[in-house]
């Protein structure tokens, strides 16, 4: 494998599915070989970090946040799962806000310009992690569990209530059907999130809502545009674009676009097996810090 960044760069505007506030994030070629970098273009100083582990807030459940100093990003996964897939390893993200914007809840748009703007092969070898032992990591129903392979896959699997349970195998090659997944939630948490600060940018325009509950009346005052008066009991999904999934097992494939977004952070290609049940930002990170710490020599050797 070789070092790649983009051939030219692109921009994409839109709000932050957490703040709610108007972002634009650039996506330029970076041939400096330290990986990926954000640039946050609305402060004056001490204004960059980098997309690594050693950056990362592992506290938190449905989002990736890098923080340096007075320096944060918040939702980058998408972005990031993007760039790892199709290899490339360098590229400087400028960005006039602390959050990346949510687009539609997936990473379809990302994967669509980094497609037309094409890469860059930078002549430098890059050899992946080769993970020799099993690490796994166990926390109130969910479970993570990452072992040697000759490749990079993961086996995710879930129980989402009304859906029901669904599991399946990705691999990078699937990501660009894996890309048009959308981000989700459970109608029961809607409300709740929201009053907590969160989701302030969200709408059935950026995600879609696996339908658990009955709408209460501060739903329906939240999105007039929608109709709730719909037959609730027989619909299991509800979006601006109707009630079906995008393509198929969406909120399986949305955790491994997740998954794929925060393995990046290691800065260096993986083969390994991951077996994943109701993983979530928090756990990804808990393993991969946990692999990092162990493999750090080797790690830091394959970097160099």
């Amino acid at each position: 494998m070789q070092r790649k960044t983009l051939q030219n760069s692109f921009s994409i505007s839109g709000k932050g599915i957490h703040s709610g506030k108007n972002c634009s994030v650039t996506i330029l070629p970076h041939k400096s070989r330290k990986g990926i970098i954000f640039e946050r273009t609305d402060l004056k100083a001490n204004h960059q970090v980098c997309a690594s582990l050693d950056f990362v807030q592992t506290d938190s459940q449905r989002q990736t946040i890098l923080q340096s100093q007075d320096v944060r990003i918040q939702t980058p996964e998408h972005l990031l799962a993007s760039l790892f897939a199709f290899g490339i390893t360098d590229a400087k993200i400028q960005i006039d806000s602390e959050e990346v914007p949510i687009l539609d809840g997936s990473a379809k748009t990302f994967w669509r310009e980094i497609n037309i703007v094409g890469t860059e092969i930078l002549h430098e070898r890059i050899e992946p992690l080769e993970i020799t032992q099993r690490y796994e990591i166990r926390e109130s129903g969910s479970s993570i569990k990452v072992s040697p392979s000759d490749s990079f896959s993961a086996k995710i699997s879930s129980n989402f209530r009304e859906i029901g349970f669904l599991e399946e195998t990705y691999t990078l090659e699937d990501f660009p059907q894996i890309s048009q997944a959308r981000t989700f939630c459970y109608l029961s948490e809607v409300e709740l999130l929201l009053k907590a600060g969160l989701i302030q940018g969200g709408s059935l325009d950026s995600a879609f809502v696996i339908v658990d509950s009955a709408p209460t009346d501060f739903l329906k005052s939240q999105f007039p545009k929608f109709n709730f008066e719909q037959d609730f009991s027989r619909i299991k999904i509800i979006s601006s674009e109707g009630n079906n999934f995008r393509i198929p097992k969406e909120p399986l494939a949305h955790k491994f676009l997740d998954l794929v977004g925060d393995f990046s952070l290691l800065q260096i290609p993986i083969l390994a097996k991951v077996e994943a049940v109701s993983p979530s930002h928090r756990l990804n990170h808990k393993i991969l810090k946990e692999i990092f710490s162990n493999e750090f020599q080797r790690i830091q050797k394959l970097r160099a």
